[in-house]
């Protein structure tokens, strides 16, 4: 029927109202990764991403300014081939305002293409500048210094999408999960 809507459920940390969601928020885990960073002694954290508005870069600001440290935006245009323009991005940030000890990047995407870009420029993994990561690909593991990377709880978020999506069909009027 046309007007029947299909169930859905929305998953990630942006996530659809006009449907169930199971949200991700990033701002514990951004925390952490940050203070991670702060415990090895780095005081110059950058955090590298597109233009978000997440958890990730509220949990970047908080905990820089928790430590009493000054933040450090940098920021590319959101497109495809993030591994490629975070390379030559941050290469040429580096060059311009210097390498940041520590840099937080919105995903592992960016931190594979900051990696790749800083050993372009000579600088070493972990030991000049510490990179972490966001999403916990595969990919990450099998570079020559493997980087720290915030992982999902995946499975746990798609037994509550199945339960929510199971509940929608039994019960198509109840309320947004």
């Amino acid at each position: 029927h046309p007007n029947r809507r299909l169930p859905c459920v929305s998953m990630g940390s942006y996530c659809s109202d006009n449907t169930d969601s199971v949200r991700l928020d990033l701002r514990p885990a951004a925390i952490k990764a940050v203070r991670h960073l702060i415990a090895t002694s780095r005081r110059r954290i950058a955090f590298m991403s597109t233009p978000i508005q997440d958890g990730r870069r509220k949990g970047y600001l908080s905990a820089m300014r928790s430590a009493g440290l000054k933040s450090e935006l940098i920021a590319m245009e959101a497109g495809p081939n993030l591994r490629s323009r975070s390379r030559h991005f941050i290469s040429q940030y580096a060059r311009e305002h210097g390498c940041p000890e520590g840099i937080f990047c919105q995903n592992d995407d960016v931190a594979i293409g900051v990696c790749r870009g800083l050993r372009d420029l000579g600088f070493r993994v972990p030991e000049d500048a510490a990179v972490v990561g966001c999403d916990a690909i595969e990919d990450t593991e099998y570079l020559e210094c493997p980087i720290t990377t915030i992982s999902y709880p995946v499975d746990e978020m798609c037994a509550t999408a199945w339960k929510f999506l199971q509940n929608r069909m039994k019960n198509p009027r109840c309320r947004p999960q």
